[in-house]
């Protein structure tokens, strides 16, 4: 007889999960509101469900539903910013009737 077993956990994945438990625990100490316009029922639920999700979904998947997670805030100002590749300052200046 054959028992199934979990594959194990990429350090990936811990790390991801690392990252949703820091933010479900530290955004609503730091933010401004709270958790105003949500219960930190569902606030807990929705991080919790996240983490488990984590070895089934693809990095992108795992930023677009920390992005829905922080969405719950109903919050123009808070976001995500994860940059995926080096970020090189960008700088345009219109002098003249040209841009440069």
């Amino acid at each position: 007889m054959l028992s199934a077993c979990a594959a194990p956990q990429s350090v990936g994945d811990k790390n991801w999960q690392q990252d949703i438990a820091y933010l479900a625990r530290k955004l609503p100490l730091v933010h401004v509101d709270g958790l105003t316009h949500t219960s930190r029922a569902a606030w807990a639920a929705a991080s919790a469900h996240l983490q488990a999700q984590v070895p089934r979904l693809s990095n992108g998947q795992v930023i677009v539903a920390m992005t829905r997670l922080i969405a719950m805030l109903r919050d123009d100002e808070t976001q995500l910013t994860m940059p995926t590749s080096p970020v090189y300052p960008f700088a345009a200046q219109w002098i003249g009737n040209t841009f440069t």
